[in-house]
């Protein structure tokens, strides 16, 4: 009974420490992943867009509808290149903020110049956002469990320090969740497994090393007593 008291007494604690410690780094781990990984997606389609934008030779012209025939002709052209499967919605800004090409018509000629990621987006900022779709023009989105709206500021080669317009992406993160679910199951076998034998190890060692020795001692010290008392 001493035995088995001394075991849970050394090793129970070790355990919940042990658990408590796993569950906090795999919780930090799947923060770092995701965190990773949607940076690395939102470095990839800022620079691609901007390298589409650049290769397609916007101008000032083409973010306003002076000429709507020509906004949609360069804009449909942009937008054959970086459409994939991924890609919900696009968004194509003005200065003054109004919609001058989306593939959701609906959207063309309207004002929302008091979205806040547009203003940081028109002043030079890359922008992105992860969220459901809430906002007002963000209505024919609605649906998608969850969106990466990515704000590129364009710029001329002439004037790298003007914006001429933004252009606006939402991405699904299905692929993105699927390989971050996909990793952090993996880190957390990897976990459990490394606990299972560290605890195992450390038990061990407790048990030949440690809790040997106590009973030992116990037993010399229960000894001594029926002597004397003998």
């Amino acid at each position: 009974m001493k035995k088995i008291n001394l075991t849970i007494k050394f090793v129970l604690p070790l355990v919940v420490a042990l658990v408590f410690f796993s569950a906090i780094l795999g919780s930090q781990l799947y923060v770092v992943v995701t965190n990773n990984a949607i940076g690395n997606a939102e470095s990839l389609i800022v620079d691609f867009i901007q390298l589409q934008a650049t290769q397609h030779n916007l101008s000032a012209a083409d973010f306003t509808l002076v000429d709507p025939a020509q906004t949609k002709s360069a804009f449909s052209n942009l937008l054959q290149e970086i459409q994939t499967s991924d890609v919900v919605r696009i968004k194509v800004w003005a200065k003054d903020g109004v919609i001058v090409f989306s593939d959701d018509e609906s959207l063309i000629g309207q004002s929302f110049s008091d979205n806040e990621n547009f203003q940081h987006s028109i002043n030079g900022e890359s922008i992105v956002v992860i969220k459901p779709p809430v906002d007002a023009e963000n209505a024919s989105e609605v649906g998608y469990e969850q969106l990466m709206e990515v704000y590129v500021p364009i710029t001329l080669a002439s004037a790298p320090n003007e914006t001429i317009g933004v252009v606006e992406t939402y991405y699904k993160l299905d692929s993105i969740n699927a390989g971050v679910a996909e990793a952090q199951n993996k880190m957390m076998t990897i976990l459990i497994i490394g606990t299972i034998i560290l605890g195992f190890i450390i038990w061990v060692l407790l048990h030949f090393f440690v809790i040997r020795s106590v009973n030992k001692l116990l037993g010399s010290f229960t000894q001594l007593k029926k002597t004397f008392k003998g």
